[in-house]
């Protein structure tokens, strides 16, 4: 049976009793701060470096997001699926499986920090010309992106531990240290970067040391929690555990990294418009930053709340979960477009004060913001059969229909017209098919396994 009320540092509650929204939401809230906070530690870069070194530097420091997410995101898909198993094992009341599983998780982290270090550090120059990187901010793009790659242990670890905490229903532990981590940060990037002017290097070097004095403090908070009792010698791919975690966590890994090749096409497109054109989408992923931060924390929420009540059995509540929080996703949603479309032009004067670039940054967003909606199903539905752990057909479902299809558009459909309209376009398209298949294949949310009647 689950343990029930528990309470201390990782004591986020039980979400398998109580009203269903109010679980959801006290569990989304702090989700959402905390990553407000992190997209704000960010920006900071974008809007220290685009006021007090330049536009190139805005470009820069830009054209190396999606590059980075492209393992950032493996990691991070792999670690929040192999938290599943946590969820699920905390849901049940499992302490001897939760120790066991975290310190795989643990171990998972070691091994992902070295390669993840490696490869980035080596490859950054050949993903950068491979997105057609512009030469006038070739150089400091491959600055930033190595010296981010010198910190990755400190992103693998603060990334794995705040997972951890959130699969033991606590979100608030790792909001406390993503605003710790974003003050930092800001302090930094104000000391390096305005007042030594240590331009883009130092908006890196700001950003891996605020990095990885949250790992420290995550980690150290963990190993104090109570929920398990570390060891070196447990650090090892134990039993079944490691296996199991992977199942679910690779799967999620994979969509991440095809959501981010996709986006690697999307930039590389972009980049042949010119620098002005990059800087604007630089700029104009801070504001769409802001839907896909709410829709995230829902879809983390989701997947935690389905955790948990497959871990006590709870079946039917988990089916009510997803049907709540579709509807709490739509309303955000709505209000959020609305918002953006209505005073996003003037939000991106914050980043530039170049014409151009803020008549770029308006295309962006009236190419893309009305049709946010049709990415819900995606996020909610896919988050609850990961929550079940079925993660298999969210990747491929995700992966057919988002990321394929939108690298067919922009490979072959696109360049037979090529304007910014029919870049974007892949947003839309991609992901209203994505939503059919979730639909279709779940009878409109009411099957979450494939197992279910």
């Amino acid at each position: 049976m689950p343990v029930k009320n528990r309470t201390g540092l990782t004591g986020g509650g039980d979400l398998g009793s109580g009203v269903i929204w109010k679980q959801i939401l006290s569990f989304f809230f702090p989700v959402l701060l905390g990553s407000v906070f992190q997209q704000l530690y960010n920006t900071v870069d974008t809007v220290v470096v685009g006021r007090f070194v330049g536009k190139e530097a805005l470009a820069a420091v830009g054209v190396c997001a999606t590059p980075i997410n492209l393992f950032v995101g493996f990691f991070t898909g792999l670690a929040a699926g192999a938290t599943v198993y946590i969820a699920q094992q905390y849901g049940a009341g499992n302490k001897r499986e939760l120790d066991h599983a975290i310190h795989t998780a643990l171990f998972m982290g070691v091994v992902f920090s070295v390669m993840f270090t490696v490869l980035g550090y080596y490859f950054s120059g050949p993903i950068l010309r491979l997105v057609n990187t512009e030469d006038e901010i070739f150089a400091d793009a491959l600055m930033y992106m190595r010296v981010y790659f010198c910190g990755m242990s400190a992103v693998v670890f603060f990334n794995i531990g705040s997972f951890i905490f959130q699969a033991m229903g606590n979100s608030r532990f790792p909001m406390i240290v993503l605003i710790i981590c974003c003050v930092t940060n800001i302090v930094g990037d104000l000391v390096l970067v305005a007042v030594l002017g240590w331009g883009v290097f130092g908006a890196a070097v700001a950003t891996v040391f605020s990095l990885a004095v949250s790992a420290v403090v995550v980690i150290t908070a963990l190993l104090r929690s109570g929920e398990m009792e570390f060891a070196f010698a447990k650090l090892s791919p134990r039993g079944s555990h490691l296996p199991t975690m992977l199942r679910l966590g690779i799967p999620t890994g994979i969509q991440s990294v095809l959501y981010s090749v996709s986006n690697l096409i999307v930039l590389s497109n972009i980049n042949t418009f010119g620098t002005n054109m990059t800087a604007a989408y630089t700029a104009y992923e801070k504001l769409d930053s802001i839907y896909w931060l709410v829709s995230n924390a829902f879809g983390i929420a989701i997947t935690t709340f389905v955790g948990h009540n497959y871990g006590a059995e709870k079946f039917e509540r988990a089916h009510k979960g997803v049907r709540t929080c579709l509807l709490m996703d739509l309303t955000a949603t709505a209000a959020i477009s609305a918002f953006s479309l209505v005073f996003g032009p003037r939000i991106m004067t914050i980043f530039t004060a170049d014409a151009q670039v803020l008549e770029n940054c308006r295309q962006f967003i009236w190419l893309v913001v009305p049709y946010y909606f049709t990415f819900i199903i995606v996020e909610i539905i896919g988050g609850g059969m990961r929550g079940a752990g079925k993660t298999i057909v969210p990747m491929v479902f995700t992966a057919s229909g988002v990321c394929l299809l939108r690298m067919v558009w922009l490979l072959a459909v696109a360049p037979l017209n090529h304007t910014l309209g029919m870049v974007m376009f892949c947003y839309p398209l991609s992901w209203t098919v994505t939503s059919l298949m979730f639909l279709l294949y779940t009878r409109g949310g009411r099957r979450l396994t494939v197992d279910e009647a």
